[in-house]
């Protein structure tokens, strides 16, 4: 894998990426990728209409209407760039959204039923490693829903359900293990002793009370969608679950995702406490993403309801259009978000972003190692290295680390500094601060210090120099 972080990533997304682009001309493009997600996203409602006869066409074109609304609207308000990212969230929300409607409106036990299920099962697990839990809560609900229709004759299919998407998510766990990865969350470090401790006794790391105390807050008073906080969306949107048809099924779904939505909070918690490092975890780190991936899939799962609804004709389509329009269009973070707007920034934007990239191809720079300094800012490498792929780029900030687990902080003496740039074929300066520029760079060079600035490093036995590079 060519990925520089998360390289447990399991493969669903990344395999639609692939297929769109062989698709599409059987190149890469960064816009394929992205478009890959959306149209997978968008693909989930065509099977809930695709039952709609010729003269209810114009039923489809209001379903489409509401669910793009939701997608365009809601999710831009924790994820405002999902519309040209690769990150996963809102894909294995819509999985798990989809996974639950088929749970709450499967009537029979066919073989097309069960089949339908366990591939979003296996697809839900192998998006994120966070689609295990989704997985439970989907083979919960649907266990639960049809407890009464299971008997000797389905077993085998009750028993595909269960066993082979565990079997896809364990092979996966024995493939990253061969290829010694580790994972994004080391999860051994959760400890419930140390959580009830943290939580009743106020007693643990601070980073850990903190991210707990941050968290806790955060949970009833922080914002996600539509002003609304994490806690107040779940109640809600589970008694919408259970409003719309009142019946037994319609119970059981409400109340299935109001335990999920309990049982992921609590599991965010602990992740945020136990799993992120001592800068994240108190400062509650993509929060919104995190969190409104689960308010997410209520709403996608309140749209494929009424969807069923306008399909059996139990609602006329007009009705929810026209109330989705007032909840979304009056709000008015929303009403902006449909302005066009005169430009896109992205990195290529950023001049921070551009010099090295510049300076890199203007001086058809390749196979080289090349030094970023950035004061505490990393992403500067990601970008070099996607724009250079052939060159070696190393970042680093010199001085002591701002929180454990700093992996760019270089906390060394003068000496050690020079021996590393012996190491080197360039260094390149983005921005930097009063200690390094007194306590490095004057020992070094006479040269001015400027930043978005790429030298040339040259070795004459022990000596170093450093000459501007255009």
């Amino acid at each position: 894998s060519f990925l520089r972080v998360h390289k447990d990533y399991p493969p669903f997304s990344a395999i639609i990426e692939v297929l769109w682009c062989k698709l599409s001309g059987n190149y890469y493009s960064e816009p394929f990728t992205f478009r890959a997600l959306s149209i997978l996203i968008t693909s989930f409602i065509l099977p809930i209409i695709s039952k709609l006869t010729k003269k209810d066409y114009h039923k489809a074109v209001y379903i489409i209407i509401i669910y793009l609304l939701v997608q365009v609207l809601l999710i831009n308000d924790f994820f405002p760039t999902f519309t040209d990212s690769i990150y996963t969230d809102y894909v294995l929300g819509a999985l798990c959204a989809y996974g639950l409607f088929v749970a709450y409106d499967m009537d029979d036990l066919s073989i097309f039923n069960i089949l339908n299920l366990l591939l979003v099962l296996i697809s839900t697990i192998m998006c994120k490693q966070m689609g295990l839990p989704f997985s439970i809560l989907i083979l919960a609900t649907f266990f639960i829903k049809q407890y009464k229709k299971i008997n000797k004759s389905k077993l085998i299919y009750i028993t595909c359900l269960t066993v082979i998407p565990f079997v896809f998510y364990k092979a996966w766990g024995l493939y990253i293990d061969s290829l010694n990865i580790s994972g994004q969350f080391n999860l051994s470090q959760i400890s419930i002793a140390q959580f009830i401790d943290i939580v009743f006794n106020q007693i643990g790391k601070p980073h850990q009370i903190n991210a707990y105390l941050n968290y806790s807050k955060a949970l009833f008073n922080r914002p996600i969608i539509l002003h609304l906080n994490y806690v107040l969306s779940v109640l809600l949107i589970g008694c919408c679950l259970f409003l719309l048809e009142k019946k037994l099924k319609s119970f059981i779904l409400a109340t299935m995702y109001f335990l999920g939505g309990i049982g992921y909070g609590l599991g965010m918690m602990l992740l945020y406490i136990f799993s992120f490092n001592d800068f994240e975890g108190p400062l509650l780190a993509s929060y919104e993403r995190y969190l409104g991936t689960y308010i997410y899939i209520g709403f996608i799962l309140i749209v494929f309801i009424i969807a069923k609804l306008i399909m059996e004709n139990k609602i006329k389509a007009y009705q929810y259009l026209l109330y989705f329009v007032c909840i979304l269009f009056f709000v008015q973070t929303n009403v902006i978000k449909l302005v066009p707007k005169d430009n896109t920034t992205s990195y290529l934007d950023n001049p921070t972003y551009t010099s090295i990239i510049n300076s890199v191809e203007y001086n058809n720079i390749i196979y080289k190692k090349i030094l970023i300094i950035a004061q505490y800012q990393s992403d500067i490498k990601e970008v070099a290295q996607y724009s250079s792929p052939f060159n070696d780029f190393q970042i680093a900030t010199i001085g002591k680390p701002k929180y454990d687990g700093d992996i760019n902080a270089w906390d060394i003496s003068v000496e050690e500094f020079k021996n590393y740039l012996k190491e080197v074929d360039y260094l390149f300066i983005s921005n930097t601060d009063e200690p390094f520029y007194r306590d490095y760079w004057l020992k070094i060079t006479d040269l001015e210090l400027l930043n978005n600035q790429l030298y040339k490093v040259n070795i004459n036995g022990d000596d170093i120099t450093l000459t501007y590079v255009r």
